[in-house]
């Protein structure tokens, strides 16, 4: 527990008010651009899962270079050189809920944008770039992975 200005506050008690006011950021500042979202196919959903599936190993890692602060430390600069457990659970959570928005609308916001600009995507085209984010993030998540593995980070469930 932290001691702020109006009191004894929970530290999950100001993560909580952050999840939240992200929330109502993500919903109310990019909701009413987007209509409703494309649909998953097969393959947005195989990609969806296999990032998911990476981001689950480099969290395990990461909570591995977290209780072995003696012999890692950690490369990411969005988290501390030795980050807390807690440190790093919020990280992955908050990182794969980020991961799935901006998949899930990205077609719809990209059409609405370019539509601004005066030029029509097709619909083909913008679900394309979801396959493309998704890639991408599933290339780079499975990389780090394999890092972390050729040093010999082990996986901390």
């Amino acid at each position: 527990m932290r001691l702020e200005a109006g009191g004894w506050r929970p530290d999950w008690l100001k993560r909580a008010t952050w999840v939240a006011i992200a929330a109502a950021v993500i919903y109310f500042g990019f909701g009413m651009f987007c209509r409703a979202a494309e649909p998953w196919d097969k393959t947005d959903l195989a990609l969806g899962l296999g990032l998911l599936a990476s981001r689950a190993m480099d969290y395990g890692q990461t909570r591995y270079i977290s209780q072995n602060p003696d012999r890692y430390h950690e490369l990411n600069p969005c988290l501390p050189e030795h980050p807390s457990e807690g440190q790093v659970a919020t990280f992955f959570i908050a990182g794969m809920v980020v991961d799935a928005a901006v998949a899930h609308f990205l077609p719809d916001l990209a059409r609405t944008i370019t539509g601004w600009l005066g030029y029509e995507l097709t619909p083909a085209d913008a679900h394309g770039l979801r396959k493309v984010y998704l890639s991408v993030r599933l290339g780079s998540s499975l990389a780090t992975v394999a890092w972390n593995h050729s040093v010999g980070i082990e996986v901390a469930w």
